[in-house]
C-alpha cells in the first residue's frame, strides 16, 4: 500500500511540475509520446518479424484458423436472420436453421482441430515463450 501510494505522489507531483514549468513541460511530453510511438513501432516491425520468421505450414495454418474464423462469423450472421425472419414458411425456416446449426458445428470442429495442429506445429518448431505465442496467434 505505501508503495503504490508513493507512486501516486511522485506522479501527481511529477504532473504538477510539469505544469509549472509550461514551456519545458511540452517538451518533455512530446518527447515521451515520441518515445511511446517509436517503441510502439519497434514492438509491431517486431511482430512482423516474427511471422516472417514463421515456417511456411505454420503461417498456413494461421491463414486456414483466419479463415475458418471468418466462416464462422459469417454463418452465425446468417442463423441469427434466419431466425428473425417472419416472412418465410416456419418449416422451412426450421430446415434453415437446422442445416445452418449444422454448418456451424462442422466449423466449431474444424477450428479445434486446426487450432491443435497449430498447437503442435508451435510445439515442435520451438516455440514456446508466452509472449511470442501472443504474438505470432495476434
Amino acid at each position: 500500500m505505501k508503495l503504490h501510494a508513493l507512486t501516486q505522489h511522485s506522479i501527481a507531483q511529477t504532473a504538477l511540475d510539469l505544469r509549472n514549468q509550461a514551456g519545458e513541460g511540452v517538451r518533455t511530453l512530446n518527447l515521451s509520446n515520441n518515445i511511446q510511438k517509436a517503441f510502439t513501432r519497434s514492438q509491431s516491425d517486431d511482430k512482423a518479424a516474427m511471422k516472417k520468421e514463421l515456417p511456411a505450414h505454420i503461417d498456413a495454418l494461421l491463414a486456414q484458423q483466419k479463415k475458418i474464423k471468418k466462416q464462422l462469423r459469417e454463418q452465425k450472421e446468417q442463423l441469427v436472420d434466419v431466425k428473425t425472419r417472419l416472412d418465410m414458411n416456419e418449416e422451412i425456416r426450421q430446415n434453415m436453421i437446422k442445416h445452418l446449426t449444422a454448418e456451424l458445428t462442422q466449423l466449431h470442429l474444424q477450428l479445434v482441430s486446426i487450432s491443435q495442429a497449430l498447437h503442435d506445429a508451435l510445439k515442435k518448431s520451438g516455440i514456446s515463450d508466452l509472449n511470442q505465442l501472443v504474438d505470432v496467434l495476434s
